[in-house]
């Protein structure tokens, strides 16, 4: 019986052809029929992640070597390495790319459908699909993924959990540079920080191939009254000198996470993955990398179940009682202290004092850490090397 995966992003798209490569029956159903419609992610990631997550070539659009902080005074502040340290990926290029994969593995792809209702009997998932059109059928699935990211469209009824969930809201306008305004930012990631900039968040510029730039912002405020978003990235436009170059495109996304992934994993027949059961890490905002790697630990586990029962009763999805735990495993143990981090510094900068320690932080990164140490804390949330000074900072004592 097949495994029917709800929705066709990153995780899962890409849990589908692996699916597909143990052999399972498996229908993609993705309710945009378009894989460039709000292609909205900044896409950066570390060089490593291109061999460990079979990143395809074709969606990489630039690779960079160096790091650039703009502090809340304007003052830039730039660490670099003399080979890549990541790449910028086309996110429409990515989605497309896993789709066809899927596809030529065997997938059944629906394009233009989304999961109206799912309903776990004994057996077999009974599950409404309705297309753009408007027309509906019902299909029987074994096991049901829901990969709808922060909606949560499947998995919508979670338990109370202590585990505070956080949401924040960024937008991205992709911008057409010329070779002239293009070399300040080709090798950097480029972020700017301070209340003046973006209260409670972040703005950025990153490269793309063809002289196109990338710029955002992300903000994780106490309240969610994001209406002022565009405000703020029209001005970190207008401030470096943007505001007269093409609109190509324009998207935005919602970020929503709990700091120690708490939210329920699975239900009846339903098992989340990717943004569903927060991958997103809310200190630098990234998701692409942990949403994958979520695909790969639920794969197992279904792979697994599946290879010893085709058609598994509701009491074989006990197994998954594991899976979250496997899954903290895999993408830290210093998940949920990044998490902290992000919650309190994103949360807190909206004054004169917060924009003083982000300052006084940017310094010390300055004068002790080189590109690669950078990569290590954002990336890989290894705080060892700097922990006992950058804490303070990060917390509000200094």
């Amino acid at each position: 019986m097949t495994v029917l995966v709800a929705g066709g992003g990153p995780a899962g798209a890409y849990l589908a052809g692996l699916l597909a490569i143990h052999g399972v029956e498996v229908k993609l159903v993705e309710r945009l029929d378009n894989p460039n419609k709000n292609a909205f992610s900044s896409a950066a990631l570390p060089i490593d992640a291109i061999y460990e997550k079979w990143i395809p070539m074709e969606s990489i659009s630039s690779y960079w070597s160096a790091w650039k902080i703009v502090s809340p005074e304007g003052k830039c502040f730039k660490w670099e390495n003399d080979q890549p340290l990541g790449v910028v990926l086309d996110f429409g290029a990515l989605r497309q790319h896993l789709w066809y994969r899927a596809k030529n593995l065997g997938v059944e792809l629906l394009l233009g459908w989304k999961v109206e209702n799912v309903v776990s009997l004994h057996d077999y998932a009974d599950v409404s699909l309705v297309s753009k059109s408007g027309n509906r059928r019902n299909v029987k699935a074994n096991i049901v993924i829901d990969a709808t990211g922060y909606r949560r469209s499947i998995l919508r009824t979670t338990p109370k959990i202590r585990d505070e969930i956080l949401v924040g809201n960024g937008i991205e306008w992709l911008i057409q540079s010329d070779k002239l305004l293009d070399s300040p930012w080709g090798n950097s990631l480029s972020f700017f920080l301070g209340s003046n900039w973006v209260p409670n968040g972040y703005g950025w510029v990153f490269p793309m191939s063809r002289n196109r730039l990338k710029v955002g912002i992300c903000r994780l405020p106490p309240f969610n009254n994001l209406k002022s978003n565009i405000k703020y990235l029209q001005s970190l436009i207008r401030e470096n000198n943007l505001e007269n170059l093409p609109i190509i495109d324009k998207h935005g996304g919602i970020i929503r996470s709990t700091i120690n992934r708490s939210e329920s994993h699975y239900q009846g027949r339903i098992i989340g993955v990717g943004d569903t059961i927060s991958t997103s890490n809310l200190l630098g905002g990234e998701g692409i990398r942990h949403a994958l790697t979520s695909a790969e630990v639920l794969c197992t586990f279904l792979a697994d179940m599946i290879n010893r029962n085709k058609y598994n009763k509701l009491s074989d999805f006990s197994i998954f009682k594991n899976y979250q735990r496997e899954l903290s495993k895999r993408l830290s143990m210093h998940w949920s202290i990044s998490n902290r981090i992000g919650k309190r510094t994103w949360r807190g900068l909206s004054s004169n004092d917060a924009d003083a320690r982000i300052t006084k932080l940017i310094k010390l990164l300055s004068e002790k850490a080189t590109a690669k140490d950078i990569n290590s804390i954002l990336f890989e949330y290894k705080f060892k090397k700097f922990g006992v000074k950058l804490l303070p900072y990060l917390i509000g004592f200094r």
